[in-house]
């Protein structure tokens, strides 16, 4: 009788591991949004690739449009104007606010 009870059990975990994965693609590799893989207003030629992948894989990739870093204003600040606890801002904006080079004004119009 034990046995069959977690024989019942194992089958009920392996179900539910199969119904949660219902709808959702196989992720092969997947490309956050941080200081090092973020370029900010312009795709440069001689950058490395951030991510390589084989021909069908399937790839997510993050994005960011958090406001304050769209409008290049410190999102902490920008936030903070409209009483949001700097605590309360996404850590992930103010990472790549503070820590990723944003172009020259010359670069951007030429």
């Amino acid at each position: 009788m034990k046995l069959c009870r977690i024989a019942v059990a194992l089958c009920c975990a392996e179900l539910a591991a199969g119904c949660a994965s219902i709808g959702r693609a196989q992720v092969d590799a997947h490309l956050r949004s941080t200081p090092e893989t973020v370029v900010w207003g312009y795709l440069p030629a001689g950058r490395a690739p951030a991510l390589t992948v084989r021909s069908g894989q399937t790839v997510r990739i993050d994005t960011v449009s958090h406001q304050g870093l769209i409008n290049g204003t410190d999102p902490v600040k920008f936030f903070g104007a409209a009483g949001i606890a700097p605590s309360e801002v996404l850590s992930d904006g103010v990472e790549i606010y503070a820590k990723t080079p944003r172009p020259k004004e010359e670069a951007r119009t030429s």
